[in-house]
């Protein structure tokens, strides 16, 4: 764990990470940690600003603040922690990722997250990898297979503009909601968090 906090501070973070908008009485559920500690923490979450309180329909639900410096730091950090989590349950993948991070400049990319199933314990799956670029499929995606050639997995890249992101984001509110659920970013997760706030 990266993040100087409590354990049960932690378990409360990641479930509201991990769920995007989540009710408090869930959260606690999830996160199994006391509503007297829970509700403490939540307050100092709530005012440092790296969790915000949302209303939809009269029902109060918590999400990751991804607008305030302090919440894109914890958040940015805990993208840092899924990393090492996702190359501990699949060391193979990590010449691929430090490939990756090698040539992003080189091929123009400026943010990449794995997401689907391939996370959820399913390793034997395609790896779906979202690409952040300018660049159109046809120059990124020969470089990418080179990226991931020392793996067994088939790999299927989206490539999306800052605008296309943005626009997923509006458009298929739910889709994204469960693109956010399974998701490791990989390559610049501050301007992930920025995007998808």
């Amino acid at each position: 764990m990266f993040l100087p906090i409590t354990k049960s501070c932690y378990k409360i973070l990641r479930v509201i990470y991990t769920n995007l908008r989540v009710k408090v009485s869930k959260l606690l559920q999830l996160a199994r940690v006391s509503q007297k500690i829970g509700y403490k923490h939540l307050e100092e979450l709530l005012s440092t600003g790296i969790i915000k309180e949302v209303k939809e329909n009269g029902i109060r639900s918590l999400m990751p603040n991804l607008t305030t410096r302090a919440g894109q730091l914890i958040f940015s950090l805990m993208e840092l922690e899924f990393e090492y989590e996702l190359i501990n349950t699949y060391p193979e993948l990590k010449e691929s990722l430090v490939l990756l991070r090698d040539k992003a400049h080189e091929m123009s990319i400026d943010s990449a997250v794995i997401f689907g199933d391939f996370l959820k314990k399913r390793g034997n799956q395609d790896i779906d990898l979202m690409v952040i670029s300018e660049l159109k499929d046809n120059n990124i995606l020969p470089l990418l297979k080179k990226c991931f050639s020392s793996i067994n997995n088939q790999l299927k890249v989206r490539v999306l503009s800052k605008a296309g992101f943005n626009d997923l984001k509006e458009s298929k509110p739910e889709a994204f909601r469960n693109f956010f659920n399974y998701h490791v970013c990989v390559l610049n997760p501050q301007l992930f968090l920025r995007l998808s706030s």
